[in-house]
């Protein structure tokens, strides 16, 4: 994914978004952003839980 594309992606979304980058299993240092998805992630603070919409980068389709 190029700098232009990524922008494209997230140009509607608020600053104060959370950004999340996926966890992967590669062998490599280093891998290519693929895709960009919003979702809401659930935070735990003890017995608390809050929703807040995030998006994560991750190098899979």
């Amino acid at each position: 994914m190029t700098i232009k594309d990524l922008k494209s992606k997230i140009k509607d979304l608020p600053d104060n978004m959370e950004v999340l980058i996926n966890q992967t299993d590669d062998q490599f240092n280093y891998s290519g952003l693929n895709s960009v998805t919003e979702v809401d992630i659930r935070f735990s603070d003890g017995d608390t839980y809050a929703y807040d919409k995030s998006i994560i980068l991750s190098d899979e389709f």
